[in-house]
Parts: structure tokens; sequence; C-alpha cells
């Protein structure tokens, strides 16, 4: 595969999982779900209700669904673009959204610190969804928007 390829789909990578995280990011905020806290995902996977702030079943199914969802396209994405390199867009969607939906918990420090960064230029995906990845991570919003 050629670099541009590379970051070709990288990109596409990264664009669709935002679009699906915003949205999980979304229904927790709806059912009022800390998602982010630790354990708390494992719950909502295991249709646990206990872990909503409000009644909202047809939130919370949706909460629900988008997230076997995610765990599907996240491992498709790994298969095509590496573990790597979809740990790191992921670190990049989790800063994004816990700036835009706050309420949405903590990651347990063990699991935040090991998530490796991308490389290079700090605004690297900032408010982007769509954007261009280049060599060793490094975004450039400009191929996809």
């Amino acid at each position: 595969m050629t670099q541009h390829h590379d970051a070709v789909m990288l990109a596409w990578w990264g664009k669709n999982l935002y679009q699906l995280d915003r949205e999980i990011a979304r229904f927790a905020l709806i059912c009022r779900v800390r998602i982010l806290d630790p354990g708390v995902i494992e719950r909502v996977l295991q249709r646990d209700t206990g872990v909503c702030g409000t009644d909202n079943p047809v939130a919370f199914t949706k909460l629900h669904a988008m997230l076997m969802l995610h765990f599907v396209i996240r491992e498709k994405s790994a298969g095509m673009v590496g573990q790597v390199q979809t740990a790191m867009i992921e670190a990049e969607i989790m800063d994004r959204l816990k700036a835009t939906f706050p309420g949405m918990g903590e990651l347990p420090s063990a699991l935040r610190d090991a998530w490796p960064r991308f490389a290079g230029s700090s605004t690297a995906m900032a408010g982007n969804p769509s954007a261009e990845v280049h060599g060793a991570g490094q975004i450039d919003a400009a191929l996809l928007s």
C-alpha cells in the first residue's frame, strides 16, 4: 500500500469511529450514563440499566446497540490499519468527545496512560472528524472534509 492510500484509510476509519462514538456519547448523556467511568461500558453491554441516571429505555437500547457496533467496527479497523493506529485514533476521539461532552466520566488512569498519542502536530484532529493522516500518525484536516 502506498503512503497516500494508508492516509486515506486511516482518515476513513477515524471519521467513521468518531461519528459512531459521538452518537454513543450523545445517548450516554441522554441516559445520564458516565460511559467512561470504570466498569460502566461493561455494565451497558450487559444491559444493566442501573448505570442510568434517568429512565429512558429507548435511548438505553440504542446506546447498547451502538456500543456493540463500536466494538465490531473497532475490530475491523484494527484488522485493516493495525491495533496501534486504531488505538491512536481512539485516543484522539476520546479527547475530543470529553471536551464536547464533559459528563462522560473518566477512563481509568492505567488505560488512559497506555493509549499511544499521535505524533507530530499539536493540532492533530483538533475539532475535525474528517482528517488525513500522514506518515507516523500526523493528521492534516483536509482530505475528507
